[in-house]
């Protein structure tokens, strides 16, 4: 059973944490050893270990084998990038946030194997977008995605950001995200 804390917590099983990101009810790590871990709830499939209950320590996720460099989280989801580039993503994927199409719970990582290139840096943000800067400096983007003409819209697989000079990094917040070129803009 989960239960709301107004006070710090040390939470064993997660040593030498060297990120960690947290969505809604849930939170996912890296350790010293590079591996994945995520606790708390699972509604939405949101720790990647299938549809098991609520998980009060950390617990590594379904399937992935480390080195992991970088976790993302949103409202309900979660990206991972390898050391390689290679980027994994499991969750609700009610506005397509985990680039799989359906709308749907993907309770175990899914490989974003339709992006150009490895990723360099990911990101994740509010209820419903992932983006992933890859090594050209090019950034895509899948879940809810503005169109050309502004309206933001539901994007089941990765696409390239149009008009976009070479980024380093990217942020992602709730129906915006913003870029840092390389020149440092």
């Amino acid at each position: 059973t989960l239960m709301r804390r107004e006070s710090a917590l040390m939470v064993g099983g997660l040593f030498g944490a060297r990120q960690i990101a947290v969505g809604y009810e849930f939170t996912c790590g890296i350790d010293r050893a590079s591996q994945l871990l995520c606790w708390g709830s699972n509604d939405w499939g949101t720790l990647g270990i299938g549809r098991l209950p609520a998980q009060t320590v950390p617990r590594p996720v379904s399937a992935l084998q480390p080195p992991f460099a970088q976790l993302s989280a949103a409202d309900q989801s979660n990206c991972a990038r390898s050391v390689d580039g290679k980027v994994l993503c499991w969750g609700n994927s009610f506005y397509t946030v985990i680039g799989y199409g359906p709308r749907a719970v993907i309770a175990a990582p899914v490989s974003m194997d339709s992006l150009a290139s490895p990723a360099v840096h990911i990101a994740s943000g509010g209820a419903g977008t992932s983006c992933a800067v890859l090594a050209d400096g090019g950034v895509w983007c899948w879940g809810m995605v503005s169109n050309a003409s502004g309206v933001f819209d539901r994007q089941p697989m990765p696409v390239r950001i149009a008009d976009l000079p070479a980024a380093r990094r990217i942020a992602v917040g709730w129906g915006h995200a913003c870029a840092l070129t390389d020149d440092g803009v």
